[in-house]
């Protein structure tokens, strides 16, 4: 089947820039998106198992070059042993085997029930997303895709809990890569595609079309707001068979 975008709006960057916001339907056509060179950067939350990256792990490792369990093996730490907000950046190496890609990003996600997501995020549940978590998240997901690798075409997958997505997260991707394209106009991402994932097609609890339904609105708004930086840290992650990952801190307390 072909893939279809549902092109919902167009970010007006500070810069002069634009930046196509889309929606694609269904969960299986990432290898296609591949494929055809209509991406080179790829954000997903680093959920493994019944989930968007589990689904495509051992395919991301092969397409960026790096070990399938050096990649499964971070994302499982990020989830249940690290205590900081954390997001992992992947470059192409030379053994990838698209040459085209650029960088991915694995974050750090919610669960859809208290207890249920990435340990880091424990402090942050309450009642409604935390809109200050999200945001920062998918700024410094943006920073690392783009700004760290140069990637302008992204594909965004399960970015928080993929049985409880919610319109403010959505509203908070939007407005950070709004934030991000205006204070970065020579690496503001041409393109972004928002992806269903399986939840959605399964009881209507993941992510939909109509949580984006504000974005057009954020170019209305861009004048009167802003982003406000937090501390980051940075740090790249080796083992001896040449495999690396840099782990990227969010820092909202020190």
């Amino acid at each position: 089947m072909p893939m279809r975008l549902h092109f919902f709006a167009e970010l007006q960057g500070k810069g002069g820039t634009a930046t196509r916001l889309s929606f694609c339907e269904r969960s299986d056509v990432l290898p296609q998106a591949i494929h055809h060179k209509e991406i080179d950067g790829v954000l997903v939350g680093c959920e493994t198992g019944f989930s968007e990256f589990g689904n495509f792990n051992e395919f991301l490792a092969d397409s960026f070059g790096v070990d399938y369990e050096f990649m499964r093996e971070k994302a499982e730490w990020n989830r249940y042993e690290n205590l900081n907000v954390s997001l992992l950046g992947f470059s192409n190496s030379a053994t990838a085997t698209d040459s085209n890609l650029r960088a991915l990003a694995l974050l750090p996600y919610g669960g859809s029930q208290p207890g249920r997501g990435c340990l880091s995020y424990r402090r942050f549940e309450g009642r409604r997303p935390s809109r200050d978590l999200y945001y920062n998240v998918a700024y410094a997901a943006f920073e690392i895709v783009c700004g760290r690798f140069g990637a302008k075409r992204l594909w965004v997958m399960n970015p928080a809990a993929p049985w409880s997505f919610h319109e403010d997260i959505a509203s908070c991707i939007c407005e950070a890569l709004a934030h991000w394209c205006d204070g970065n106009p020579q690496n503001a991402p041409s393109s972004v595609v928002f992806q269903a994932n399986r939840a959605s097609a399964t009881d209507g609890s993941g992510m939909h079309f109509e949580h984006f339904r504000g974005a057009e609105a954020l170019n209305a708004e861009g004048a009167n707001s802003r982003h406000r930086p937090i501390k980051v840290q940075r740090d790249t992650v080796r083992d001896t068979l040449g495999n690396s990952v840099e782990v990227v801190n969010l820092d909202w307390w020190s």
